[in-house]
């Protein structure tokens, strides 16, 4: 039976697990539409260690198991972009997603807003990001791999009241 689920960040040590959890998540979300050229599933532990070198990384964690990932990074205007949120399947329906999204905001109480990416059939990844706050934008962008289309979602962070 699984135990209490932590959100952490994570360590270079955990970049391994963390690439397993992307590409078991990101599998599914390939079979779903039919494109397996998808980057999340041929980012090489080189990859992401670069990725390290850019991002915060944070883990959901169940005992020593890694079970869900999401970076971030603020860029110098002020946006905070997430990015590759992804939970093991067994572990879907949870609220980890929620979890992570939700720790990685709280790390960065200077973003002007958030800004993240999905493909715009993802109907699970569109209600949860909703519930978060998050909005359609209007921009989009193609995967520089496979071409799929991302449709830009945004949360604005900033607080109208500061007293």
């Amino acid at each position: 039976m699984p135990g209490a689920i932590e959100i952490l960040p994570a360590e270079t040590g955990d970049l391994a697990g963390i690439l397993e959890v992307q590409r078991a998540a990101f599998m599914q979300e390939a079979e779903r539409i039919g494109d397996f050229d998808i980057a999340p599933l041929h980012q090489t532990l080189a990859g992401i260690s670069e990725d390290y070198k850019q991002y915060q990384f944070f883990k959901a964690a169940d005992g020593g198991r890694i079970v869900g990932t999401v970076k971030a990074r603020i860029s110098e205007n002020g946006e905070c972009w997430l990015g590759r949120l992804a939970v093991l399947p067994e572990y879907h329906r949870r609220g980890i997603g929620r979890s992570l999204v939700s720790f990685a905001e709280r790390q960065f109480p200077d973003a002007l807003k958030f800004v993240l990416f999905t493909e715009p059939d993802n109907t699970r990844a569109l209600n949860l990001y909703y519930s978060l706050g998050y909005k359609l934008s209007g921009d989009s962008l193609a995967d520089p791999r496979s071409g799929l289309r991302l449709v830009e979602l945004t949360k604005d962070n900033r607080q109208t009241d500061r007293s």
